[in-house]
């Protein structure tokens, strides 16, 4: 059994609340609802939510101002149930929001942990997918952390940092980071969805709330694939399903030179890299525009060998029918133990973590 996640201590705004009903109701799952109060910040209650969804095998945990399009695909069945699936916040500054929220808690997350944090790992938590069986255990061992280390001393700042830096970084909490298309975070206002998944942000935001439609398909996607498959109604068939496919997926393998389209059209969508692998040289900026500039990677040698070293790799080649065709390939990544010695002993509560804090703040 999934379900469907809301906390606030403000009610649910009407129209949001409808796209998640209907999302609820083709996805054949719960809806809940919890208002407790929570300090430093509401956000932090995402943790605290897993203890009391563990009878459920995966929960989608999503802020009061998101919406869901009638087209979005199950993200239930897309998703690993192994991981906790964020999409990254770094988008906020490509649509020009920040610095909110990060001018000060960058600040303050840096005298707390005692190290530069990198903007770039940051994970937005407003639409979290999980499952509370396997991880509520991990969110508790999150919580405490804070709890011991900094909910008291601190002033109230957003828990973003925490996934990556203490989260993945310390208990090896399995994140993936999924594609933007299922947590478009903008304050940009449009008639029609423009991604799977909405997520409104700035001001006005009760009068943007009521006037968003969601029952209308996603543009995004459609936009994409056509602009890559052209007037080819079999290739934009396949590449949409290939598409929804690859929303999971942090590293991306492509073989053969003959998916120049399929390349460009997961550089702009997926939330890592994409690798091209073929037998001869690429001419790699025609595979660089847009949105995904800088994501592709050209590549030589055995895709299956490149895949088999990141830890979610969807590979994409031709198939029979000359069609993109594609497999998902899991493997588990490998740490080093003096890595995790290392990232244990630059904890705060360490003597090395102790003045790692001080010196950060003389700097500040």
């Amino acid at each position: 059994m999934h379900a469907i996640v809301m906390h606030s201590t403000q009610p649910w705004p009407a129209n949001a609340r409808a796209s998640i009903d209907a999302a609820a109701a083709r996805w054949t799952c719960d809806v809940r609802v919890f208002d407790f109060p929570y300090a430093p910040h509401p956000s932090w209650a995402r943790l605290e939510l897993a203890k009391h969804l563990r009878d459920y095998d995966r929960v989608l945990v999503l802020d009061p101002d998101v919406f869901i399009s009638q087209d979005c695909p199950n993200i239930f069945a897309l998703a690993p149930r192994t991981h906790v699936c964020m999409a990254m916040e770094l988008q906020s500054l490509e649509d020009r929001i920040g610095p909110y929220p990060w001018n000060g808690a960058l600040a303050q997350w840096r005298n707390h942990l005692g190290r530069r944090v990198s903007i770039e790992r940051h994970l937005q938590g407003g639409v979290c997918l999980y499952s509370p069986q396997l991880h509520w255990q991990t969110f508790e061992k999150l919580l405490g952390w804070w709890n011991m280390h900094g909910r008291f001393s601190h002033a109230p700042i957003y828990e973003q940092p925490m996934w990556h830096e203490v989260g993945e970084r310390l208990f090896h909490l399995p994140i993936r980071r999924m594609s933007r298309l299922v947590n478009r975070h903008t304050r940009k206002q449009h008639e029609l969805p423009q991604h799977y998944i909405m997520h409104l942000t700035g001001g006005d935001k009760a009068r943007r709330i009521a006037e968003t439609n969601w029952r209308a398909p996603a543009q995004e996607p459609l936009r994409l694939v056509k602009q890559a498959a052209g007037a080819n109604a079999a290739m934009q068939e396949r590449l949409l399903h290939l598409l929804q496919a690859s929303l999971f997926h942090e590293a991306i393998v492509v073989q053969g030179a003959e998916l120049m389209s399929v390349v460009a059209l997961l550089a702009q969508t997926t939330a890592g890299s994409v690798t091209w692998v073929c037998e001869g040289s690429v001419d790699a900026s025609r595979c660089t525009q847009g949105e995904g500039a800088g994501r592709v990677r050209v590549a030589r040698g055995d895709a299956k060998m490149i895949a088999m070293r990141a830890r979610a790799t969807l590979l994409v080649r031709t198939g029979d029918d000359a069609l993109p065709a594609w497999q998902v390939l899991e493997a588990a990544a490998e740490r080093s133990p003096v890595q995790d010695w290392w990232r244990r002993a630059n904890e705060p509560h360490t003597p090395l973590g102790v003045v790692r804090r001080r010196v950060a703040r003389l700097l500040e």
